[in-house]
């Protein structure tokens, strides 16, 4: 009898080591990109041509602005004064294209009227690595009344 394919085979083993269990670990669900809700039906949504020059709501209404952009060349619009007396919040924004290259998309802002008051909500557009270092290319001024 010859020992070394026993040997052999010995050897593999402790070397290879024995085939273990691994304990099966719960499959995570893939993270999703956390959404934000729907907004409700039933609010106004103003944009061009027919964006008013002045905003009538009333408290804890919702209401959308919403401003055509083109993300694609780094041009987007901001926010940047809502009404001193803090009579509307920024509730939520989003935006929405059909991503072809080069295509506007809408931006759209849902306000919420939070407390009487009147004020204005500014927006300017421009390259936001611009913001401070040159004047917006456009700048938009609503004036707003919260009943």
């Amino acid at each position: 009898m010859h020992l070394a394919p026993i040997v052999l085979l010995g050897t593999a083993y402790l070397i290879l080591g024995k085939k273990r269990k691994r304990s099966k670990k719960p499959k995570m669900a893939a993270a999703t990109p956390k959404q934000l809700p729907p907004p409700p039906a039933e609010f106004s949504v103003y944009s061009f041509p027919d964006m008013p020059d002045l905003i009538r709501a009333t408290t804890d209404d919702l209401f959308g602005i919403q401003l055509e952009e083109n993300r694609s060349v780094g041009e987007m619009w901001d926010l940047v004064a809502s009404p001193v007396d803090n009579s509307i919040e920024l509730e939520s924004q989003r935006f929405e294209s059909d991503e072809m290259p080069g295509a506007y998309g809408a931006h759209t802002f849902i306000m919420k009227a939070v407390k009487p008051g009147r004020g204005a909500l500014v927006f300017h557009y421009q390259d936001p690595s611009m913001a401070g270092k040159a004047p917006p290319q456009q700048i938009l001024e609503i004036q707003t009344e919260i009943l």
